[in-house]
């Protein structure tokens, strides 16, 4: 099956206004996000029940520049929001998504919206006066806590809906079984096409530091999700 093209260009043009650098206020990349994630959801929802599909899971592109260890819980959000699978070449700096195409799309936008908001985050919290050897411990526990709280969010979003029917209905239409059944199978394709290559993603936990609670706190104010009406 054809995705619909309205669909896959309203939920670009969401990403696109999300992306950081975009001109966007805060709060209208936040939302803009939010309305990509419950419409990429409802469009794969659609796309499952269509008889005729024949999608399937695909390998995305390698992207560089990701060589911290945050960028991987931030890739782990953007995966649980999107329903795809993530690899990690750390040594490279690099992160692939695989799952179905339109979902990779979503993943790596997501995936740079998120950064940019770390990166945002830390700078506006960051506190006046720190010494050399304090503001990098800032920095490195307030990025991983942010990420790690927007990551374990993610999960809890798509695990409500998961097993909320009236939110999944408000999110997507459909009941919370018709999610589950969805999810599952877009996650089951990408798992068949990575093979040998699944992992769980995990990162331990780090000892917390002078960002962490900040950190913390910062990302409890990322919005990811938003009812699509």
């Amino acid at each position: 099956m054809t995705a619909d093209i309205n669909t896959i260009n309203k939920i670009k043009k969401l990403l696109a206004v999300a992306q950081a650098g975009s001109g966007a206020t805060e709060n209208e990349a936040a939302t803009a996000m939010e309305f990509a994630s419950a419409l990429m959801l409802k469009h794969n929802i659609e796309v499952q029940l269509d008889a005729d599909d024949d999608e399937g899971a695909i390998e995305g592109m390698w992207h560089q520049g990701y060589d911290e260890i945050w960028h991987i819980q931030c890739a782990s959000a953007a995966g649980f929001l999107y329903y795809c699978r993530p690899l990690i070449r750390r040594s490279l700096g690099e992160i692939q998504f695989i799952g179905r195409a339109d979902n990779i799309s979503a993943c790596e936008e997501t995936l740079k919206f998120l950064v940019a908001e770390v990166e945002r985050l830390y700078k506006v919290n960051l506190p006046k006066g720190l010494s050399k050897i304090d503001r990098a411990n800032y920095r490195s526990t307030f990025k991983m806590a942010c990420a790690m709280r927007l990551a374990a969010r993610a999960w809890a979003i798509m695990e409500t809906l998961r097993n909320d029917d009236a939110k999944a209905i408000a999110a997507t239409g459909s009941k919370a079984l018709v999610v589950v059944q969805t999810i599952d199978a877009l996650l089951a394709e990408a798992d068949a096409m990575m093979g040998n290559d699944v992992k769980t993603m995990t990162v331990r936990p780090r000892k917390a530091g002078l960002g962490t609670h900040d950190g913390r706190a910062a990302g409890n104010s990322v919005q990811l999700q938003k009812q699509v009406k």
